[in-house]
């Protein structure tokens, strides 16, 4: 319990709160976000051709580190914000009372395990020709499916025998194999689920700092692009 009542008036206990999430919390890494320094002067929009925020543009996320989070009935929520904005794959995070989360860092679940179905385009690369087949979580587990329709003929493709992942997380097709340039397939796989926070709410009760809440994105719903 984190309630503590040994006086006259019962208070919430932080540093009560925060061992038990240390002890049956879920295992995560925050990474801190920060805004990338290829901002335009004038309009504040990012450099299409910087290299460092090249997935998620005007975002940089560092190193990770490891903390416990309170992260109940992780069920995809879509929902609207007051203005209007459809926001999927909505979840509640609560952090220990010594954690400020900041808007847009991200969280890992690092034990957790969520299946992520994507469509790619074989041979698609954005204006500075870079891939656009990259798989969009980072800790992925296991590849289940790839499929495309090839001449009215579902074809299925194997890791290790028709394409490899490299270290950014990219499609590697082997030589003649794979559909044909062009050609939209999809993917099914497992990874360790990633979420993206949304306006850490700042908490506190007679000057004592109280563990932090706010609403985190999945990140296959960050910035979804509405073409790929």
């Amino acid at each position: 319990m984190a309630i503590d009542g040994s006086g006259p008036e019962e208070h919430f206990d932080a540093t009560l709160f925060d061992a038990e999430l240390d002890t049956h919390g879920a295992p995560a890494a925050w990474r801190k976000a920060r805004l990338c320094p290829c901002l335009d002067l004038t309009t504040g929009a990012p450099d299409p051709n910087c290299p460092y925020c090249v997935a998620y543009p005007g975002v940089l996320w560092g190193e990770p580190s490891a903390l416990r989070v309170f992260a109940p009935a992780r069920r995809r929520q879509d929902l609207y914000d007051q203005n209007g904005l459809l926001l999927k794959g909505i979840v509640t995070f609560t952090f220990q009372s010594t954690v400020v989360p900041g808007h847009l860092d991200q969280i890992e679940l690092t034990t957790a395990v969520v299946v992520v179905n994507e469509r790619h385009v074989r041979g698609q690369a954005d204006p500075q020709a870079r891939s656009t087949e990259r798989f969009r979580f980072p800790s992925v587990l296991e590849i289940e499916f790839c499929e495309s329709i090839v001449a009215g003929v579902l074809e299925q493709y194997a890791l290790g025998v028709d394409f490899s992942v490299d270290a950014s997380n990219a499609m590697v097709w082997t030589a003649s194999a794979g559909p044909p340039a062009a050609t939209l397939y999809t993917v099914r796989y497992t990874a360790r689920p990633v979420y993206i926070c949304w306006s850490p709410e700042s908490r506190d009760e007679n000057g004592d700092r109280q563990p932090y809440r706010c609403m985190a994105q999945r990140l296959d719903f960050f910035r979804q692009p509405v073409v790929e």
